[in-house]
């Protein structure tokens, strides 16, 4: 091995051992600060099975984690995401052969268990992650209507919990000549009571095989969206040198079941527990699509760059895209379907312009804030 190839492995070997040490000193220490070396591990620890509802089996292997209740910064430190990790709370271990687990080291403290396991729904994802993490009372009784939570002191608390399979959603990605589209990322949006609930990405990552297949498992139960994702590189750069312009060099497409890049005209998927939905076909159609450009008028009061944002008209949760002008005040939307569509920049609350796409791009249009427009 070549000197620089020694001096990179050691370079890797002590980035592994510093993080290592990071993580002992914060383990079993309160989230926001650091424990002393010399300070003693917590002596609390939490114990317990875990099964699965339909096979009345032990949940074998699945990952067990606490999740330290959120408090308000008036009553202490809130709790950050390094202890959901298991680095601040010294709730981290693994379920056996025979589903028992055993966390040491626990904090003193009120907790929820996250329980990962492939299949299976992780009881944390029965509530939204937006409650999950708001401290105030309210969010926190919505959580504990579906959620048990646990408190740790210095001695043993012990803990049952049975997992339910979840539901699952499989089916194929393809582009518009019928051909598979491997390598794309899929991902399910979840919506509750009409409204988009957060919970964390399930599972590994899902990307469609050589087939264009896919399937996403452990899905809580709720209504779906299913989204795919792919990012081309930026046409702009060839037609632009502007370094600024350069940083944003992608094109990111999301594309909804069965072939929209609106979600408000998205095909819904119902999920139960245990259910399955195999007849997600989702058509990559990424060609008739247009460039929407022009001109943003720059003050003279206000030389920064501007921003300009496409935004569907008259649809909730419908195709947008956003841009950065140049120096000059040029701008360039590309991958654009047709449609209307309305035209906000930088510090107007309301559309400046609106726009229709229909068969050809556009690129002769002349922006202004509303000030302008008024003054003019």
């Amino acid at each position: 091995m070549s000197l620089g190839g020694i001096a990179r492995l050691g370079l890797v070997m002590l980035s592994i051992q510093a993080g290592a040490q990071v993580a002992a000193i914060n383990l079993g220490h309160a989230p926001g600060s650091v424990r002393s070396s010399n300070e003693p591990l917590p002596t609390g620890s939490v114990t317990g099975h875990v099964f699965c509802a339909d096979t009345h089996r032990p949940a074998r292997l699945a990952r067990v984690m606490l999740r330290p209740v959120p408090v308000s910064r008036k009553d202490g430190p809130r709790a950050d995401g390094l202890s959901f990790m298991g680095f601040g709370s010294g709730g981290n271990g693994q379920t056996g052969m025979d589903g028992e687990f055993n966390l040491t080291h626990v904090r003193p403290g009120s907790y929820y268990i996250s329980v990962q396991m492939p299949g299976y729904v992780d009881p944390i994802n029965t509530v939204d992650h937006h409650d999950l993490d708001n401290s105030s009372d309210e969010a926190q009784a919505r959580v504990q209507q579906k959620l048990q939570m646990i408190q740790v002191g210095s001695d043993s608390t012990s803990i049952d919990l049975t997992l339910e399979r979840g539901g699952a959603l499989s089916g194929v990605v393809r582009y518009e000549d019928g051909s598979p589209a491997s390598n794309v990322r899929v991902l399910p949006m979840m919506f509750r009571d009409g409204k988009h609930v957060t919970i964390p990405f399930t599972g590994s990552l899902n990307a469609t095989d050589d087939r264009g297949q896919f399937r996403i498992t452990g899905l809580p139960p709720g209504t779906y969206y299913v989204d795919a994702d792919i990012t081309l590189p930026s046409t702009r750069l060839m037609r632009n040198n502007d370094p600024e312009i350069a940083r944003s060099s992608r094109r990111l497409f999301n594309v909804f079941a069965p072939g929209t890049f609106s979600r408000s005209k998205a095909t819904p998927f119902e999920v139960g527990y245990g259910s399955e939905r195999n007849d997600v076909e989702i058509t990559l159609n990424l060609s008739g699509l247009h460039t929407v450009g022009g001109h943003v008028a720059i003050s003279e009061t206000n030389k920064k760059r501007q921003y300009v944002s496409l935004r569907e008209a008259g649809v909730e949760d419908g195709f947008s895209r956003s841009a950065q002008a140049d120096s000059n005040g040029s701008f360039t939307l590309e991958d654009v379907p047709d449609g209307t569509y309305c035209l906000i920049i930088t510090g107007s609350r309301t559309p400046v312009a609106m726009v229709t796409v229909h068969g050809a791009d556009v690129t002769d249009l002349n922006l202004a804030p509303a000030s302008q427009q008024s003054a003019q």
